[in-house]
């Protein structure tokens, strides 16, 4: 899977690995994946993004989130 960001950058892989490269992007690697999400939808929120992701562990976790941030227009499909 290729996406780009709401700021232009690429991230390839997997859903998991998309939010994991996310999260090293951020330097926020502290804590748990489902605080970093957590954190994710706080921060789009404030941009005036509403969204709801869940899942049961990571990888739904981070399928459900990728989901919803593309749902909002804060990631895209890339080209590839």
């Amino acid at each position: 899977m290729i996406l780009k960001f709401f700021d232009g950058r690429t991230l390839v892989g997997t859903q998991l690995q998309i939010l994991r490269q996310m999260r090293q992007l951020d330097y926020d690697t502290a804590g748990t994946l489902a605080a970093y999400v957590e954190r994710l939808r706080e921060r789009a929120a404030m941009l005036g993004y509403s969204i709801a992701p869940k899942g049961a562990n990571d990888q739904e976790l981070a399928e459900n989130t990728v989901a919803e941030m593309l749902r909002v227009g804060l990631l895209e499909r890339g080209n590839g």
